[in-house]
């Protein structure tokens, strides 16, 4: 599907703490936090933040493929955007 995708601009949402939820070992390894510590500028811990449930964003995402103009979609996870956005882009670029 995204080898025959033009030049599109890429629209990017991350929740924060799926962000840490995704890289919590590099978050805890590389700032010297613990998981009893607040999150910085937040009202929560980094341990309440990995046990908060995931948000799903399957009928936000439904909405918009409804509305037509869609052309790829890239779920990231642990490769990261070095390894993930690559599979939406047209071969040769």
């Amino acid at each position: 599907m995204g080898r025959t995708l033009p030049l599109v601009t890429l629209l990017l949402v991350c929740h924060p703490v799926e962000f840490i939820l995704t890289a919590s070992h590099l978050v805890l390894a590389q700032s010297g936090l613990q998981l009893k510590d607040k999150l910085p500028g937040g009202d929560i811990t980094i341990a309440e933040a990995l046990m908060a449930p995931t948000t799903i964003y399957v009928k936000q995402v439904l909405d918009i493929v409804s509305k037509g103009g869609v052309k790829g979609i890239a779920h990231i996870t642990g490769g990261g955007f070095t390894d993930n956005i690559p599979r939406v882009f047209p071969e040769g670029l």
